[in-house]
């Protein structure tokens, strides 16, 4: 049998940006938080998490800010809904 973790990053967009980019990656499996403020930003972070993915260090401690749990920006993913199943 052959298993395989799966990491879930969903995708939060602040409201307030417009019309600059601006955000956060939320990665359900370490519960880490990847701020960025463009699309250029955006694409080194992709970059950056699947180098450590295939490195296999994946811990994201130390690495970003905590999250702002109190006051988390506009949920969304990929599929445009709540679910992350597109």
């Amino acid at each position: 049998m052959h298993i395989t973790q799966t990491f879930v990053l969903r995708l939060f967009i602040d409201p307030d940006g417009e019309p600059m980019l601006k955000g956060l990656l939320h990665s359900v499996r370490d519960n880490a938080d990847y701020p960025f403020r463009s699309g250029e930003e955006l694409l080194l972070l992709l970059r950056e998490l699947n180098l450590r993915r295939e490195s296999g260090d994946f811990a994201g401690e130390g690495t970003r800010e905590p999250a702002n749990r109190e006051n988390p920006p506009a949920d969304l993913d990929t599929c445009g809904r709540e679910s992350i199943e597109c």
